[in-house]
């Protein structure tokens, strides 16, 4: 069984890759729900089940049960690939359990292929905030950053040294089951990426179609609708901001599409003040990038 798993990570092209590419390469077999990854079986007992209550042989049952909804059986000819940027953890919650995830990965799935994507932390971070934002959190980014937790999980900037993780799969599968590349290639040269990407699965590489190629998938908030929308979500019931003193509900949606025209076009001094903070903030990612480099060698694009 040629078995791959694309463990994200988050804001690194993984929704356009599983709509516009994966799922239409002949020799790819996507499986599962990436759309909707918590309405999925074999993804919620494989990231949430309690450590006390999991096992491997019940994953590797709901694994073939995924492969058999999709209607083709194991073949080597073909990549059966699990997708979800969520194996990696989550980035509001600290990525607290990507490595109980990826030894849940190797202990059902000892001969599987692993995928990474990784990308610069300045824009990683930036762009992690305006999904947390779109997805209802209420604070602004320097709150986000300076949250700190006893009883629970919370955002830790730990989370974006990737080397980290990348060591725990490299120790856990060995370095040649596991294919990291940068996001800024993707986005430099989209052929060399996924050509590298087809490679290391072990199927043809194929262009993928022009027009999809273009497509945006999940694109980002504005920035200068940010503070307007992260206001709007104190009247908002999400997993972010579970208890609003009043639940806006369906109104929401016009009045966020009413912010955002509003906001169009007006000072971004907000925004300006989150790149100079996010400047600081990255460079204390320095060490950690260089053992990323010493992992990609010569094909390493310069953070």
């Amino acid at each position: 069984m040629n078995l791959v798993f694309h463990i994200g990570y988050h804001k690194t092209g993984t929704s356009w890759l599983q709509q516009c590419y994966f799922r239409q390469h002949p020799g790819i077999v996507l499986l599962g729900n990436p759309e909707q990854p918590w309405e999925d079986s074999f993804l919620s007992y494989l990231i949430a089940t309690p450590d006390t209550d999991f096992e491997p042989g019940i994953a590797k049952a709901l694994l073939v049960e995924c492969v058999s909804e999709a209607g083709d059986s194991p073949s080597e000819r073909k990549a059966l690939l699990v997708s979800a940027e969520r194996l990696s953890g989550h980035p509001f919650s600290g990525g607290y359990d990507n490595v109980r995830i990826a030894r849940r990965i190797a202990g059902a799935f000892v001969d599987a292929k692993i995928i990474c994507v990784v990308r610069n932390q300045r824009d990683m971070i930036s762009s992690v905030y305006k999904q947390l934002v779109s997805e209802g959190f209420p604070g602004t980014l320097e709150q986000l950053v300076s949250s700190r937790s006893w009883k629970t999980t919370s955002f830790n900037l730990a989370y974006f040294e990737y080397d980290r993780l990348i060591s725990q799969y490299h120790e856990l599968f060995g370095k040649d089951r596991v294919c990291l590349l940068q996001y800024e290639l993707m986005r430099k040269d989209l052929a060399s990426f996924l050509g590298r990407l087809c490679t290391f699965m072990g199927v043809d590489h194929v262009e993928p179609n022009f027009q999809q190629a273009k497509s945006r998938v999940n694109p980002s908030l504005p920035d200068a609708s940010i503070g307007m929308v992260r206001r709007l979500n104190y009247f908002r019931r999400t997993e972010l901001y579970p208890f609003p003193v009043f639940n806006l509900n369906r109104g929401y949606r016009r009045l966020r599409s009413l912010a955002v025209k509003l906001t169009r076009g007006t000072s971004l001094n907000a925004s300006r003040q989150d790149g100079q903070f996010l400047q600081d903030l990255c460079a204390s990612y320095s060490e950690s990038n260089a053992r990323l480099a010493s992992m990609l060698g010569d094909e390493f694009i310069e953070y």
